[in-house]
């Protein structure tokens, strides 16, 4: 059983929080968008990744890429919905570098968990697009880095 700082540990270095965008074109839903939140680890260690699973009790671990004469297989471990609600709960406040994009996914979570597949208000979905503007960017430079370093790397 695996520790809920070594998890912590592992996703700063290897995992990363996404919020995917979908047009929300269906008779439900009278938005532009339509936003779901993620968070994954791809390593080559599936065993790994399935002991997380495992320890955490909820997400998914399974092989991503089999191996080639080029490139080794690797793993991926994907966390959504209520379960990932429980991952920034549990493991964001363990967080060094990623805390930041923890608690903007987790805000998105409790929305959804306020309104349950309905449709939102407009507040919520402003904030929504605001966080995932704020997630972009900060997956875009780094963790912890300055945007002035941003623009001398490039």
């Amino acid at each position: 059983m695996l520790t809920n700082d070594y998890i912590a540990g592992l996703f700063d270095g290897e995992g990363y929080f996404t919020m995917r965008r979908v047009k929300g074109g269906s008779v439900r839903t009278v938005r532009e968008w339509r936003f779901q939140c993620y968070a994954h680890i791809v390593m080559r260690e599936l065993w790994v990744l399935e002991d997380i699973v495992s320890s955490l009790g909820y997400g998914w671990a399974r092989p991503y890429s089999c191996a080639t004469d080029i490139h080794s297989s690797y793993g991926y471990l994907g966390i959504t919905g209520d379960g990932l609600f429980k991952f920034c709960d549990d493991i964001g406040p363990l967080l060094r570098l990623k805390r930041r994009q923890a608690s903007l996914v987790k805000e998105v979570c409790v929305m959804k968990r306020r309104t349950r597949n309905q449709p939102i208000a407009d507040a919520d979905y402003d904030r929504q697009v605001g966080i995932w503007e704020e997630l972009r960017e900060l997956n875009k430079r780094g963790c912890d880095k300055p945007r002035e370093a941003q623009s001398h790397a490039a």
